[in-house]
């Protein structure tokens, strides 16, 4: 039994892959709400339709009828594939429709023969036989181009061979981390930064293999990691503050073998870190000065967790797998935790229809927007259980999990991170195995309104707010609660005012504020969100057309959001589900890409309302603004 225990364990931390050349997680992570200024994106027009590759099955109008009137379709892109052995992808970040990171690793031997490379090349010179290399892709919105990655020196790192990437996070187009890792036990791993326009090394992350790299601010970054060695028994922590890496204690594991998968930064106060002990799950929770463990019901089952993010307003979720017998074959099912603010309870959620599955990959896009992505097993299609035989995606919309139809993926070699952008793609890389080599994979998952194509609405007059609604000042991320019939709310952190207009009176209230994570990106001196949204049963009417700023009724249909950026580029979002959104987030502007302004615009162009977001010093204006 402690053999099969060991095989199993080895199988769902990672058996001896030579891509890590240590146990390398099978459950990698997922890209984090991120204190940077995300923009309202659309990756229409910026896909490149790839398909034809063994293992993955697109098929023609492949769609998914969404609640809502939405209709979306699957879409790969086509990575460059460097290695002629193997390509894999272990995250990606959007940061707006020209800045898309993508990276991982390669590997390359002179003796293989030639694999194709849609869009890639073969490298040349100063490689190193059989050995694994990091791989690091931007997209400019036109095309994929492979950025040079440091590989570091002997000087740098004990042991600087068999480098790959192996967590990245993004706050801003300038201010990107990367951890790559080394040698051939997976370690020790370095950290190298993006300033905008080169990477350089930063520091070694002494014996620690980074798998997970969080920001909850430029100076509140989170790293969390495994040993770097087979003998090393116990998980290592770090935190950026700014300035410098150091290492933060974490509890001792009673594990033979023991590892932290995931990590999720919420505030000073508080983060969150999963993983495993031997065969039972680790979950554990900063309180602003140490990790504190916390017991999570397993019924005696052999768990692990594989990923961790928190939605904002107290509410966090978590994923991994549950193993009925120990006999070192593939999960019996997938696990989905949920924390309400005092305790983590196991959430209900529909299995796939082949009955073995788990869950790796954790992203959340607000507290109705949560996705699990894993892969579902089954003897009779792979021949072993150890094969995934099916790519399974689960989402909950602030009611209930269902299983999401995917693109067709069979042989799955990994499943490296997945995101959500801010308008709800849901962006998965990992790699696909064929029989030349394995194979980078990004799929990218896009949805359009239908009722985009309706005649544009007839307009009727109400009751006027002021006609351009100008945040106070001092308050540039003023979020919009809602905008209904003769009704708009705005709150503004940090502070406690709220203030709001019926039509008639103007009120302001005191009260505390928090970061709200309603679909935005809370922290790091991103003071909150701004929203300009309808929704059915809003506040102050059951009716399908609200008054907004400006003074007009929208009906819902027709209508489009658009954000404009300091740049002068554009942005649109799309109404989902019945609900119009719109988020502003000032986190500084970063080369002119904080958004400015939100307007409601027809079907024929015409803007229906303006929200200006104000920056900048504080002026004369009156306060309230009504």
């Amino acid at each position: 039994m402690e053999d099969q225990l060991r095989r199993f364990l080895e199988r769902m931390a990672g058996e001896v892959d030579e891509r890590l050349g240590a146990p390398r997680p099978m459950l990698r992570r997922a890209n984090h709400l991120r204190a940077r200024s995300l923009l309202a994106l659309g990756v229409v027009g910026a896909l490149l339709a790839y398909g034809g590759i063994a293992g993955m099955d697109f098929l023609s109008g492949q769609h998914e009828q969404n609640v809502g009137g939405s209709t979306c379709s699957w879409t790969r892109m086509a990575t460059p594939n460097p290695g002629n052995v193997r390509n894999f992808l272990s995250d990606v970040a959007v940061l707006a429709p020209d800045d898309v990171w993508a990276v991982g690793g390669y590997k390359w031997d002179p003796q293989a023969p030639p694999t194709p490379s849609p869009g890639g090349h073969m490298p040349t010179g100063g490689l190193r036989r059989g050995l694994n290399h990091p791989l690091a892709l931007h997209w400019d919105g036109v095309s994929w181009a492979q950025v040079a990655f440091p590989e570091p020196t002997a000087q740098q790192i004990a042991n600087p061979t068999d480098t790959i990437i192996t967590a990245f996070e993004a706050i801003s187009p300038d201010d990107v981390w990367a951890v790559g890792s080394g040698g051939v036990y997976g370690g020790p791993g370095f950290f190298v930064h993006w300033d905008g326009s080169r990477w350089s090394f930063v520091a070694e992350a002494g014996e620690s293999a980074v798998k997970d790299l969080a920001a909850r601010s430029s100076d509140d970054i989170w790293a969390i990691g495994d040993p770097a060695h087979r003998n090393g028994t116990q998980p290592i922590v770090h935190r950026w503050n700014g300035s410098t890496w150091t290492e933060v204690a974490f509890p001792e594991l009673p594990g033979r073998e023991n590892y932290l998968n995931g990590v999720s930064p919420v505030s000073d106060a508080e983060a969150w870190a999963v993983g495993r002990s031997w065969d039972q799950p680790v979950m554990s929770r900063w309180g602003g000065s140490a990790w504190n463990l916390m017991e999570i019901s397993t019924d005696g089952r052999a768990d692990q967790l594989s990923d961790v993010a928190a939605t904002g307003e107290g509410i966090a979720w978590a994923v991994g797998s549950s193993f009925d017998d120990v006999d070192g074959t593939a999960p019996e099912r997938g696990l989905i935790y949920r924390w309400d603010g005092s305790t983590w309870s196991v959430q209900p959620h529909p299995a796939p229809p082949s009955g073995q599955y788990g869950f790796q990959e954790l992203a959340v896009g607000g507290p109705n927007d949560v996705w699990a992505v894993g892969t579902s097993w089954g003897k009779e299609s792979s021949g072993t259980s150890f094969e995934y035989d099916g790519l399974l995606i689960e989402h909950w919309d602030g009611r209930q999990w269902r299983i999401v139809e995917g693109p067709k993926v069979k042989d799955m070699a990994s499943i490296g991170s997945v995101d959500v952008a801010p308008e709800g793609d849901l962006w998965i890389a990992g790699s696909v195995s064929t029989e030349a080599a394995e194979q980078t994979l990004l799929l990218v998952r896009d949805c359009q309104q239908e009722s985009n194509e309706v005649a544009s609405p007839s307009l009727e007059p109400e009751q006027q707010v002021p006609g351009d609604l100008e945040l106070p000042p001092g308050f540039v991320d003023s979020t919009v609660v809602s905008s209904s019939r003769n009704r708009l709310v705005v709150e503004a952190p940090p502070g406690k005012i709220r203030w709001s207009f019926d039509g008639t009176t103007c009120s302001v209230t005191e009260h505390p504020l928090t970061v709200s994570g309603g679909g935005g990106f809370g922290g790091g001196g991103c003071q909150g969100n701004a929203y300009l949204s309808w929704t059915t049963g809003g506040v102050g009417s059951d009716e399908e057309a609200y008054t907004v700023a400006g003074g007009r009724t929208l009906p819902q249909e027709g209508v489009r959001v658009r954000v404009t950026l300091g740049n002068g580029s554009t942005a649109w979002v799309e109404p989902r589900e019945g609900l119009w959104l719109a988020v502003i987030q000032r986190c500084g502007d970063s080369a002119g890409t904080a958004i400015d302004t939100i307007e409601a615009v027809d079907a024929d162009g015409t803007v229906l309302a303006r929200v200006p977001v104000l920056s900048g010093p504080p002026q004369a204006r009156p306060w309230p603004p009504c």
